[in-house]
C-alpha cells in the first residue's frame, strides 16, 4: 500500500477546466479509499507557517484564497469532516519528537487541499488533517517533517499538494503553450531522484541551477518532500503533465509497490 503521495494542484481554474489531471485526481482518491485510511494528512502549500501547525476541527469548508478569477470560482463550495482528537494525538507525537508545533482551530481549507479533493469524491467520508509548510525553514528540514509524520501510523494516509515547477511569472495563458526547456528538465531531474529514492538528492536540488528559477519562494516545493519524506523508499510518477508552460501537474506515490 502507498502510504504518501503528492498532486500538483495547479490554477484554481483546474477544477472548472478539462485538464487531464483530473481524472488522475479522481482516480487516485479510489486507489487511497481502497487503503482504508482513518485520515488524510493534507500538506498544502498555501498554508505557511513558522512552525508545523497541525488544523483541528470537526469539519472544514473550502475558503477561496485567491483573487482576480471569474465568479464561478467564488461559487464553489467543498466540505470535509475533520478528525480532531486523531489531530490532537498527531500534534502530540510530533511534539514529542522535538518538532514545535502549534494547533490552529479556525482555518478551513485553502485551494491547494480543496481543488485536488474535489475532484476524489472517493473520499469525501475520510477525515482530513491539515498541516502547514515553512517557507523558512529547509529542504532538509521537510524530508524529516514527512518522517515524523509516517512514524506516527494509525492508518493515515499523507497528501502534499504544491507543484514540481512552479515560477507565475513565466507561465503562459495560452492553454497550447509550449513546456519551456528548463521547466522540463528540472522536473526531469526532480522525477529521477524520486524513483531512485534519493532523498538527499531532492534536499540538495535546491542548489540546482534553475531551482530558483523554478521556484521564486520554496512553499510549492516543499510538500513533495515532505511527501517523499513520509513515503521514506523509491516513487513513481502516476501522472505527468503540464499547464501553461511552466507549471507542473505532476502526481507521484511512495512506495511505487503499491
Amino acid at each position: 500500500m502507498s502510504k504518501a503521495y503528492f498532486v500538483s494542484h495547479g490554477s484554481p481554474m483546474t477544477t472548472v477546466s478539462q485538464h487531464p489531471v483530473r481524472a488522475e485526481w479522481k482516480a487516485l482518491g479510489e486507489q487511497i479509499a481502497k487503503q482504508a485510511p482513518a485520515a488524510l494528512i493534507v500538506v498544502s502549500a498555501h498554508w505557511t507557517t513558522t512552525d508545523p501547525t497541525i488544523g483541528v476541527r470537526s469539519h472544514f469548508d473550502a475558503f477561496h484564497d485567491f483573487y482576480g478569477f471569474p465568479d464561478r470560482l467564488y461559487q464553489l463550495r467543498y466540505e470535509a469532516r475533520g478528525a480532531p482528537e486523531t489531530a490532537e494525538a498527531l500534534a502530540e507525537h510530533l511534539a514529542a519528537s522535538g518538532l514545535p508545533i502549534a494547533i490552529d482551530e479556525k482555518r478551513d481549507l485553502d485551494h491547494g487541499a480543496w481543488v485536488p479533493l474535489r475532484d476524489m469524491p472517493a473520499l469525501s467520508d475520510v477525515p482530513v488533517i491539515p498541516v502547514s509548510v515553512q517557507p523558512q525553514r529547509s529542504p532538509a528540514w521537510h524530508i524529516d517533517l514527512g518522517r515524523q509524520l509516517a512514524g506516527f501510523g494509525g492508518n493515515c494516509i499523507v497528501l502534499g499538494s504544491g507543484s514540481v515547477v512552479h515560477n507565475l511569472r513565466t507561465i503562459d495563458f495560452n492553454e497550447q503553450a509550449p513546456v519551456a526547456d528548463w521547466a522540463a528538465a528540472f522536473a526531469d531531474k526532480a522525477e529521477q531522484l524520486i524513483r531512485h529514492g534519493d532523498q538527499d538528492g531532492l534536499i540538495h536540488l535546491s542548489q540546482h541551477p534553475d531551482f530558483h528559477h523554478a521556484h521564486p519562494t520554496p512553499e510549492h516545493w516543499y510538500p513533495l518532500l515532505v511527501a517523499a519524506g513520509a513515503g521514506g523508499t523509491t516513487g513513481a510518477a502516476s501522472y505527468r503533465g503540464w499547464a501553461h508552460g511552466t507549471l507542473t501537474m505532476d502526481s507521484y506515490r511512495w512506495p511505487v509497490s503499491a
